[in-house]
């Protein structure tokens, strides 16, 4: 659930851009702005991952308008925050982490894997704050149903016991996530857009032993993508402007495999606000 994954470049360019720590509460999150105008971008990550997770993809950004990375509670260099680490209380430590910055709303918020769950309940929490939604590759309220069990919950804390209290915490606080999106009412009229990673699956030989004794099949695996595209084709239904791009020759980390179409998405929806119809 969590991918070690090294950045292939400064979240922002320039070395002039310095890390700031804001009070969100009791406990500080770790932000980086870079460019300027309205509306500002939000990058939230997936799980366990820092801000730097972006790369240089902040850096593309920073002409059209202000982009904004940051480190949840608990990860990357912000502070453990209180559990628990669940959609809500990460929507709450956002919003005060934008206003402690002095960024006016509404915001484009970009949310990857884990982030798009963050995205929704800020978005219920505070609608007339969401300009837009993009979401990549995202988990929805339909995925990890065996988190709803003991025996599921308790396997995936096994795989996170060398990981950070940061990771753990997220971990802990996922099955609330998900049955509080479930929960949740349909999503601001905003424009919006779900990208899908649809490249095609496989297990490398050299893990294909292991995945193999934890059940894990390639047939498994090309179920679970068709799952995911549809539940992701659901949420695009769902979203009043919703629509669905396929990012046909990526995997999950899209704006890795296919950054153009990343910085495409998100710069068009940032016209459309500037220039409505």
């Amino acid at each position: 659930m969590v991918a070690a994954l090294a950045s292939t470049g400064s979240v922002l360019a320039g070395d002039s851009v310095e890390d700031r720590f804001v009070d969100v509460g009791g406990h500080r999150l770790r932000a980086r702005m870079v460019g300027s105008g309205q509306p500002a971008i939000v990058l939230d990550a997936g799980m366990g991952e820092s801000l730097e997770t972006w790369g240089d993809l902040a850096a593309r950004l920073a002409g059209t308008s202000t982009v904004v990375a940051y480190d949840r509670a608990g990860l990357g260099e912000s502070d453990l925050g209180p559990e628990p680490r669940d959609a809500l209380a990460v929507a709450r430590d956002l919003q005060r982490l934008l206003q402690g910055l002095g960024l006016a709303p509404p915001y484009v918020l970009v949310g990857h894997s884990l982030g798009g769950l963050h995205l929704r309940a800020f978005a219920d929490l505070f609608p007339e704050e969401v300009a837009a939604l993009v979401f990549i590759d995202a988990t929805t309220e339909g995925m990890h149903q065996s988190l709803k069990t003991e025996e599921g919950r308790a396997d995936v804390m096994r795989q996170l016991l060398d990981e950070s209290e940061g990771v753990k915490a997220e971990a802990r606080g996922m099955p609330s996530s998900l049955a509080q999106v479930e929960a949740m009412q349909a999503p601001p009229d905003v424009p919006a857009v779900v990208i899908t990673a649809t490249a095609p699956v496989s297990i490398p030989e050299e893990y294909r032993e292991e995945a193999e004794a934890a059940g894990m099949t390639e047939e498994r695996l090309r179920a679970l993508q068709q799952r995911k595209f549809q539940l992701h084709a659901h949420l695009a239904a769902q979203l009043p402007q919703g629509e669905h791009v396929l990012a046909e020759e990526s995997h999950h980390f899209v704006y890795r495999d296919q950054p153009d179409l990343v910085v495409d998405e998100i710069v068009r929806l940032v016209e459309q606000i500037r220039t409505p119809n």
